[in-house]
């Protein structure tokens, strides 16, 4: 992966989060005792996607990380675009022609002890489900990098007055789950045991006052 100048990124998070916080004012729990208060070394951060505020939300919920996100090239057209998505750590993949490439600067900045931020719904959720299915590129990265996937939950606020509310679960190591060599039945159920977690989250979340 190609090296960034991280300045503007961090001068925007370091002066952003407050006004950022105030705004969004996210109620973070963890599932259990067995989530870390604090997500250390590579891992890919697998959420949900309610909103287009999400990406602000998963970067409140782990301010003490500098994160790297996977964004469509659909998002980027414009010079302007372009420029925002690369001073905000966005890895640009293309949805319909994922290429190797892609997938490798994943996978590097994984393995340089990076947090990913991947939302394997695909886009933002407009079925009207509590978590729609889940596409397995997540699945990939984790197994491609030997990273551990940390699922997390946002819950739409349900006025704009009101707190959101996110969850964290415990993370998942994808290659001691379905081995070094898994067949695509391998993968769909990881995916789909993923997809669950993410449903357990929900419910726990609910469950939240």
């Amino acid at each position: 992966m190609k090296k960034r100048n991280t300045f503007c990124y961090d001068f925007v998070k370091v002066t952003g989060i407050i006004p950022a916080y105030i705004w969004v004012r996210p109620k973070v729990k963890r599932l259990n005792k067995d989530v870390p208060k604090r997500i250390k070394g590579g891992v890919l951060i697998a959420s949900n996607h309610p909103t287009f505020i999400d990406p602000v939300t998963v970067h409140l919920t782990f301010w003490y990380r500098r994160l790297y996100s996977i964004a469509t090239k659909d998002l980027s057209r414009t010079k302007l675009r372009a420029f925002f998505f690369n001073i905000a750590n966005c890895i640009l993949i293309d949805k319909k022609n994922m290429s190797m490439r892609a997938m490798h600067d994943v996978c590097d900045a994984l393995k340089s002890e990076k947090a990913v931020v991947i939302f394997p719904e695909g886009g933002v959720n407009k079925t009207g489900q509590q978590v729609a299915s889940f596409k397995s590129g997540a699945i990939l990265m984790a197994h491609m990098s030997k990273k551990p996937i940390v699922p997390m939950y946002i819950k739409k606020a349900e006025r704009w007055y009101k707190r959101t509310k996110v969850v964290v679960g415990e993370p998942i190591d994808v290659v001691k789950m379905i081995g070094e060599r898994p067949t695509m039945a391998d993968i769909d159920r990881a995916c789909q045991y993923l997809h669950d977690k993410e449903v357990e989250l929900a419910d726990f979340c609910n469950k939240i006052k």
